[in-house]
């Protein structure tokens, strides 16, 4: 996968009934020693979220590792907020 193309993925799931209002981001960076980052990002609409960076050696482990956490995430009813599009290898999910 191409880092470029997955730069930046936000995820929503909202369920009234249930009180639910999250939100899931992930995105790749480059880190300061010429590694690369996960950053993952979760919490409720409105209130301070929590971070966690995860490092790895190349960019195609860090979409790697993207990709199967946004695959979780779809399986767990989040979908793309604001009218984002998904890359076409986690599209695939949401199509019944």
């Amino acid at each position: 996968m191409d880092v470029a193309r997955m730069l930046s993925l936000w995820l929503h799931r909202r369920d009234p009934t249930r009180n639910m209002d999250r939100f899931y981001r992930l995105y790749i960076m480059a880190d300061l020693l010429g590694g690369w980052c996960l950053v993952r990002e979760w919490g409720r609409h409105g209130a301070a979220g929590q971070v966690r960076r995860d490092p790895y050696a190349n960019s195609a482990e860090a979409s790697a590792a993207c990709v199967r956490l946004a695959q979780k995430k779809l399986r767990r009813g989040y979908r793309p907020a604001f009218g984002a599009s998904l890359p076409q290898e986690l599209a695939a999910l949401l199509c019944p």
